[in-house]
């Protein structure tokens, strides 16, 4: 069988996956951003006291502590400005997202803080939800589990930052019929060529 034929047959019973994204903020300057939209991605801050509802008020900055001589001097991230901050990411055509990795740390190098990331799927309910302690210097954190998103929402314990949000559009899974569809090809393919070699002999 021919290399194409195969390479035909693997895409058409593979799932597959798009939109892979890394929010840096590099863009972000030093301005009040609230919300934030990059790459497809959206991310929307809010005070917990009034709820994930109120629009208006901003929780987050770009680059709060940028030039302050503080560990993270120089970098470019967003941190949130309250320890109340919650911050929620969506993704702007409503598709659903895993995410890879993400760096988390403190908002003010004299603080330690917990930062509590949590998914959700597309009907509000909770898929996921990890916590990371005593965060002082922006780490990076690999994620598992956090798949097939709705929204990821950020808390903390007290002010924190995060950076180089990797994230990309969930993968696709194909209808059963297609596994279905797959040997049947196997078997076309197989008779087209036997009847091939019938004919020419």
């Amino acid at each position: 069988m021919k290399l194409k034929q195969l390479l035909l047959i693997a895409a058409l019973v593979m799932p597959f996956s798009v939109g892979a994204a890394t929010l840096t903020f590099d863009d972000a300057a030093t301005a009040v951003l609230n919300p934030y939209s990059s790459d497809g991605y959206t991310l929307q801050g809010h005070y917990s006291s009034y709820g994930l509802n109120e629009y208006t008020k901003r929780s987050f900055f770009a680059n709060l502590n940028r030039g302050a001589g503080d560990f993270n001097d120089g970098e470019d991230y967003l941190a949130i400005n309250s320890a109340s901050g919650v911050v929620v990411l969506t993704n702007d055509t409503g598709a659903l997202f895993d995410v890879i990795s993400i760096d988390l740390g403190s908002g003010y190098y004299s603080e330690t803080v917990d930062v509590t990331l949590e998914g959700f799927d597309a009907s509000g309910g909770s898929i996921i939800s990890q916590t990371f302690s005593s965060l002082v210097q922006l780490t990076s954190f690999s994620l598992i589990g956090f798949t097939g998103l709705d929204n990821l929402i950020m808390t903390g314990t007290n002010r924190y930052s995060f950076d180089n949000v990797n994230v990309a559009v969930s993968a696709v899974p194909l209808p059963a019929a297609v596994w279905l569809f797959g040997p049947a090809l196997l078997g076309f393919l197989g008779f087209r060529r036997k009847a091939v070699d019938t004919t020419t002999a």
